[in-house]
């Protein structure tokens, strides 16, 4: 017979189970921890990248959009029968934000145009310390100075009319135009534009959307010109529009009287021809032409077209630099290989686009404000001695003339600055700053500007070029407003004018 089967567990025992220890939990909690963290450092890291590369890839593609609106137009800009173009190359220092401004410590004590300027060196929060604040110079473009240049040119082609006085556009087109670039007006938060809120200028307080580098905006600002008949000017439905009865500032609509710079029309009763023997018979013509658009970005709603119109100049927002600078046959060149290589030798052109000689390589000779470009300290102006190659930097054409000798500067540069020659401590150094105030040899205020009109249509006696230029330069920088591209993203755009 076959028995029970034996019972092996016990009656009334049951088998222990083994759980985790706390120095075990405590483990695996810390290797969570650090897994999490090294994610969370991977995820943020990915992050930032992907963004970083989305704001470059949009500030790109802004970019790309802009070169073919300035290739457009400087194809259409006139250099011939044309009523005259105008390059002022102005600088205006500056912070790029509020939080930039609130980690400026001298800027607290003494909110004037030296102390943007200053940077603190030792890293001690204490630029009022005269041991520990350098002064940036005015003509060294970076985070605290910015060039606010404008250019204002005519242009022939099929330009659309964009406002209306009874809608937000209306059918019209017109084949000639003035255009300007330049860094627009904006107003307060009351909607005024005053003198203290142009780029810049003014204080925070005062200026709440245009005091700021990066609030600053790049307009681009096109007048469509027609001449009236009898004293009218319609659109292709047969509606009357707004005309300003001439460029020049103060210059009245003829409907509703507001002035041009307003930005509410960009329709002017004037043509081609008028503006040349308008020119030619004003004195100082380029001044009448010194005026900033105004826009308004944010306007109430609901929109008017009257608003809508205030937007249309915003061209490039962000844009914290803006210089503009110029090319072409000026001077007469030494051309014997040599010592005397470049050295200019006559003050009328010689049929070859101005050079200098740079370590032995052909550079393209470009004239402006100055303007660092070569990479050292110093932004070498005419001094007793020195050549046209000794000075490889950004200069006034009055310079290069001064070293062969020419001490008058060309009929079309109406404004400029000191020359360097005046500057005694540094030989000639345009970006010479007193270590212990702050003052430059260029005063914040000096600004550089060229005008062609007419008569610098006709080549001097004895050239048969005349004195217009030959190529335009835009060197841009524009900001992102996210603040994730430091030092935002610098363009230079060179075109060769027809």
């Amino acid at each position: 017979m076959m028995g029970k089967p034996y019972n092996f567990c016990m009656p009334g025992r049951r088998t222990a189970r083994r759980g985790f220890t706390l120095t075990e939990l405590l483990v695996v909690v810390g290797l969570f921890i650090v897994l999490m963290v090294a994610v969370s450092s991977i995820f943020t890291s990915t992050s930032k990248a992907v963004g970083t590369g989305q704001a470059i890839s949009d500030g790109m593609r802004d970019l790309r959009a802009s070169q073919a609106v300035f290739e457009n137009d400087m194809a259409r800009l006139l250099t011939s029968n044309t009523p005259g173009l105008v390059i002022t190359n102005r600088r205006q220092s500056a912070f790029m934000s509020q939080q930039d401004m609130l980690q400026d410590p001298d800027w607290q004590v003494s909110p004037t145009e030296p102390s943007i300027r200053t940077f603190d060196a030792l890293q001690i929060g204490n630029e009022t310390d005269p041991t520990n604040r350098p002064f940036s110079s005015p003509v060294r473009l970076n985070e605290r100075n910015h060039r606010v240049d404008q250019i204002q040119f005519f242009a022939s082609g099929r330009f659309a009319h964009q406002t209306s006085a009874t809608g937000y556009n209306s059918p019209m087109t017109a084949d000639e135009a003035y255009i300007s670039y330049g860094h627009l007006w904006l107003p307060d938060n009351a909607g005024s534009y005053l003198a203290v809120t142009l780029p810049g200028a003014g204080l925070a307080t005062s200026n709440p959307n245009n005091f700021f580098a990066t609030q600053w905006v790049l307009g681009r600002s096109v007048i469509l010109l027609r001449r009236p008949t009898g004293g009218i000017i319609q659109d292709d439905n047969g509606v009357s529009q707004n005309y300003y009865a001439g460029l020049a500032s103060g210059s009245t609509a003829s409907i509703d009287g507001t002035v041009i710079g307003t930005s509410l029309h960009d329709l002017a009763g004037t043509t081609l021809y008028d503006m040349r023997l308008a020119i030619n018979a004003t004195p100082a013509w380029w001044t009448l032409l010194d005026y900033r658009f105004q826009a308004d970005l944010n306007p109430a709603r609901p929109v008017t077209s009257a608003a809508m119109a205030k937007t249309i100049p915003a061209f490039m927002p962000n844009c914290t630099q803006f210089a503009v600078e110029f090319a072409g046959d000026f001077v007469t060149q030494d051309p014997t290989f040599g010592a005397t290589l470049g050295n200019v030798i006559g003050n009328t052109p010689d049929g070859t686009i101005d050079y200098v000689v740079d370590n032995g390589a052909f550079r393209t000779r470009w004239y402006g404000f100055p303007r660092n470009i070569h990479g050292l300290l110093r932004i070498q102006g005419y001094t007793a001695g020195i050549t046209n190659n000794m000075m490889p930097d950004v200069v006034p054409l009055r310079d290069v003339l001064a070293s062969g000798g020419f001490m008058a500067p060309t009929p079309m540069e109406r404004d400029l600055p000191p020359l360097a020659s005046g500057e005694a401590v540094d030989g000639g150094n345009y970006a010479y700053v007193n270590p212990a105030t702050g003052a430059s040899f260029l005063a914040p205020t000096d600004f550089y500007r060229c005008a062609w009109g007419p008569a610098e249509q006709i080549p001097p006696p004895g050239a048969t070029q005349n004195l217009m230029p030959k190529m335009i330069r835009f060197v841009m920088t524009v900001e992102d407003p996210g603040g994730k591209v430091p030092g935002g993203q610098t363009v230079e755009y060179v075109f060769r004018l027809h």
